[in-house]
């Protein structure tokens, strides 16, 4: 989920036609460029690095930054940044690449007609509409399909271990969805389309100008800054299958809060799940109806409100029901990664255990790598992150079989004998976006309401020196932190990934390089979907409607992408810390 949305805040407010997606969008734009096209990137430290499709070689960027309509180009790219804000290297370059996974998080995939979404509430929610949500499967199998591509790091060269899919996966936790995201990961094809099958009943085909209505003449408020008219949209979409090849190496599974709830915010009910699965949806009432007009175009000379309640105006409107829709259980979702079908390129499960079924568990990365994924929440349903007592004591019982000394809480340090391996943690949501409710303790259950703050979480972490990195998703930004301590070797990384759905479309290359010095780099390169900016260019109409899902997505007004794109300390970077597992413990 992009933004937190409490209650209160909610309560509150064939091929294509010739043709079909060559209108007039690229005349609209200014040729005033808003930054420099890409040139030939400064090449890192490290010979023979490939930068392909990574934000080493371009940035995508408008070519007019605003708040209308201006083409995708290839903009400035990021340089890699060594940080050493926990330590410094002393050597020229790594020399021994040690692991290598690419990170894909928040995918939101989506079943835009469902009569369970909250369309209507875009203008206070903003991820509650998106334009580009019914081409949201085209953009993520491109993004698939470029890690196939170029299956290796791009610093290190290290061919790809696995893939970690980093939660979210699904928009509104509908089995529709999850079906479609299996495909996508595993291989598979299917039509992106629920309800009737021969028409779109989502809102961009009502002819309502509060949402964007390609394929009609109406002037809604996206044509009203650019967005541009496609003859044949739906009828194109509603016939070209998504043909999905499937990630060629092994992935790993994260559970998000939108896999967890209702639009992940909200526990289901029967009411809700009534909504899912029914023919009515909740389409033609806005919450400016009631809060104000945000976008004055719209007003009226009659009062919206009045026409709500004398009937004038109706709250639902009739849909094609279909099963398919119904909400997933947790058990449902960790079950379906089992599938013969979903097995895909392994392993079996991706991380879920047939022992647990709890989206939390430990793996294997490499020999002498080990990952956490934790399962952060709320079980009550909510948008924010929790970490249980059960759940914490459980962490830290892995992090004692991972570790051959460690601190206990007082600093007084502890040797178990064990192996040490380097651990990295993961979880949907990062240490900014967890909240600390009542006193949690090892003996709550799995569905206690209580939980541990992001700072006990920190400390408890940074008792134990093989943790190296924390790696997350759920704010939509690309974002790192250093967690540092008075010990180097109790120092850890942070790193927040952006997400498929809300431009930034960038996912995460991250891998880890022994110095041979006493120190570890974390090499993160962010890469993007390997497809034209312009859609015209597609050689194919696949690519074709990615390229189109990428620039509706940018020129989307109501995310401010700028904020969550990141400075470049937080893009291509070389994340410096000390290697635990050559220094000597201290206090």
């Amino acid at each position: 989920m992009s933004e937190g949305m409490s209650r209160r805040t909610f309560l509150g407010y064939s091929a294509l036609a010739a043709g079909a997606l060559a209108t007039s969008h690229l005349s609209i734009a200014s040729p005033t460029a808003w930054a420099a096209p890409a040139t030939p990137p400064t090449r890192p430290y490290l010979k023979n690095v490939r930068i392909q499709a990574t934000a080493l070689e371009f940035i995508t960027i408008q070519r007019k930054v605003g708040k209308t309509w201006s083409p995708a180009i290839a903009g400035t790219p990021f340089p890699l940044v060594t940080r050493t804000d926990l330590a410094k290297r002393r050597s020229l370059r790594p020399t021994h690449p040690l692991l290598a996974f690419a990170q894909i998080t928040d995918l939101h995939v989506t079943d835009a007609q469902s009569p369970s979404r909250m369309e209507f509430a875009h203008a206070r929610i903003r991820s509650a509409y998106r334009p580009h949500e019914p081409l949201i499967p085209f953009g993520i199998n491109a993004a698939v399909k470029r890690i196939n591509r170029y299956p290796y790091g791009p610093i290190t060269g290290r061919h790809l271990d696995f893939v970690v899919m980093g939660g979210d996966a699904t928009d509104n936790h509908e089995k529709v969805e999850l079906d479609w995201v299996m495909r996508m990961l595993n291989g598979g094809s299917f039509i992106a389309n629920t309800g009737n099958p021969h028409k779109w009943e989502g809102v961009g085909a009502t002819g309502d100008p509060y949402y964007w209505q390609p394929s009609s003449s109406v002037a809604d408020i996206y044509k009203n800054r650019g967005f541009p008219t496609i003859r044949d949209f739906w009828h194109t979409l509603l016939r070209t299958p998504v043909h999905c090849p499937g990630l060629t190496v092994p992935w790993y599974s994260v559970y998000g809060n939108h896999d967890n709830c209702f639009i992940g915010a909200f526990p289901d009910s029967p009411i809700v799940d009534q909504f899912y699965v029914g023919n009515k949806k909740l389409m033609n009432l806005d919450l400016d109806d009631i809060l104000g007009n945000t976008y004055p175009e719209l007003d009226k000379d009659t009062n919206p409100l009045v026409d709500i309640i004398t009937g004038k105006k109706e709250f639902l409107t009739t849909v094609t029901p279909d099963k398919r829709r119904t909400p997933f259980s947790i058990t449902d979702f960790v079950n379906e990664h089992f599938k013969p079908e979903n097995l895909g390129p392994g392993p079996r499960g991706h991380g879920f255990t047939g022992t647990n079924t709890r989206p939390y568990y430990l793996f294997e990365m490499v020999p002498g790598v080990a990952g956490i994924v934790l399962d952060t929440n709320k079980p009550d349903g909510g948008p924010d992150g929790w970490l249980g007592g059960r759940q914490m004591a459980w962490l830290e019982q892995q992090l004692k079989r991972l570790n051959s000394r460690y601190f206990d809480a007082d600093g007084t340090l502890h040797r178990t004998g064990v192996k040490d391996k380097l651990v990295f943690l993961f979880s949907h949501h990062p240490s900014t976006n967890i909240d600390s409710r009542g006193k949690a303790t090892p003996r709550d259950g799995e569905d206690c309401l209580s939980s541990h703050s992001a700072t006990e979480i920190i400390t408890l972490l940074q008792r134990f020196p093989s943790v190296v990195a924390w790696v997350n998703g759920h704010t939509h930004a690309s974002c790192i932190t250093p967690h540092k301590h008075s010990n180097p070797l109790r120092s850890f990384w942070e790193i927040n990934t952006p997400s498929f759905v809300d431009w930034p479309h960038m996912g995460r290359m991250i891998e880890l390089a022994d110095n041979h010095d006493g120190t570890l780099s974390l090499f993160t390169t962010l890469f993007e979907p390997d497809i034209p900016h312009n859609p015209d260019a597609a050689t194919n109409v696949q690519d074709r409607l990615a390229s189109l899902y990428r620039e509706l997505a940018l020129n989307d007004f109501e995310n401010d992408w700028k904020s969550l794109i990141g400075t470049v300390r937080d893009g291509n970077t070389e994340l410096v810390l000390t290697n635990p597992l050559t220094n000597l413990l201290g206090h």
